[in-house]
């Protein structure tokens, strides 16, 4: 009897032991980041939300990859990450890769070359099995940890990622140069908030992969890095949970709704309600962004964030000099252009 209790000791020993490792392997959570030194305010927003609402019992490794962030602003960003014990934050320059690329890139719109840094995650990062990777158009209102600590490399997916619903009328767009099965697969995911399970896309070569499909579609793609992860994804795509990734243009359209029911990701206005009211990331989509357009929708968290942070003085500093670049501007014309929505403007500085 006594041999029987001895060995269900041991057992429970060990699988004590074996929790206790998991947990110390797990304690880390790497966030990769790809932004250039034009978004520095905007990621020093999101990285101050993430940090003060996630778990406090992990440790946050933050990366950025990037080829012009200045010694400057590397140095506040590091100085704002600090005020968290729990955090480091890693710079890592590029030099430039991928602008051939980008040159070649049809829709650039509000994108900027960084956005394909995200296919080097998994040949950059060998040290990790898996990594959050983030856009700083975000701000963070709940904890990104269980999420990330839910997802099992062990699993046969690439990513977890959130399915994003956008106008009907913007898919639109694709018609022309893609079927309709490669309109379903680019609708997978949201490039915002991706975990990508490093491992299987090593084991795949799935850098090389991406690189590749991005160089010979280049003139087609709309939402470039995304498009290329989702159409080459597309089978081996977890699902994020249903309030993961919220857009701020969720709070005023009733046909977002409309498409959250019609793809089963609510049940109904109640779930759709509680989706909208409890966030773990609101993204600003579109070019319409808080720091560009201050009556964007939702807008009001981001500069309430911004507040906290050091960087809010940058900001009205360069509000200060847009200002006052507009009043040494004299406008001669301003001509409402027939057929369009911009308007034809020629002005001379004051003298």
């Amino acid at each position: 009897m006594y041999k029987y209790l001895a060995i269900i000791y041991n057992y429970r020993q060990i699988v004590y032991i074996i929790k206790r490792w998991n947990l110390r392997k797990m304690s880390y959570i790497p966030v990769m980041h790809c932004f250039n030194n034009n978004y520095v305010i905007p990621a020093a927003v999101s990285f101050f939300s993430m940090l003060e609402n996630a778990n406090k019992n992990f440790e946050y490794f933050l990366y950025v990859l990037h080829s012009d962030i200045t010694d400057e602003n590397q140095k506040k960003l590091t100085k704002l990450v600090s005020l968290f014990s729990n955090a480091k934050i890693e710079f890592i320059n590029t030099s430039d890769k991928f602008q051939k690329l980008f040159n070649n890139t049809k829709t650039k719109e509000h994108y900027s070359k960084e956005m394909y840094y995200k296919f080097l995650a998994p040949d950059l990062f060998p040290q990790y099995d898996k990594i959050m990777i983030t856009d700083v158009d975000v701000v963070f209102l709940g904890d990104i940890s269980e999420i990330f600590n839910d997802f099992d490399e062990k699993d046969d997916k690439y990513l977890v990622g959130s399915f994003y619903p956008m106008d009907y009328s913007f898919f639109e767009r694709y018609t022309k140069n893609f079927t309709k099965d490669e309109i379903e697969r680019v609708k997978a995911t949201s490039a915002g908030y991706w975990i990508f399970n490093l491992k299987n896309m090593r084991k795949d070569n799935m850098e090389e992969k991406f690189i590749e499909y991005a160089e010979k579609n280049a003139f087609r793609l709309i939402q470039p890095e995304q498009d290329t992860v989702n159409m080459l994804c597309y089978s081996k795509i977890k699902n994020l949970p249903k309030n993961a990734v919220v857009g701020n243009n969720f709070y005023n359209s009733h046909e977002i709704m409309e498409m959250y029911c019609k793809n089963n990701l609510c049940t109904g206005i109640d779930e759709f309600r509680w989706i909208l009211e409890n966030p773990i990331q609101l993204h600003y989509v579109g070019g319409n962004k808080p720091w560009i357009k201050p009556d964007t929708e939702k807008s009001e968290v981001w500069f309430e964030y911004l507040a906290k942070t050091p960087f809010y003085i940058d900001y009205l500093n360069q509000l200060a000099n847009k200002a006052r670049q507009i009043d040494k501007r004299k406008v001669l014309l301003n001509l409402k252009l027939p057929f369009s929505s911009k308007n034809l403007v020629i002005s001379k500085e004051r003298v």
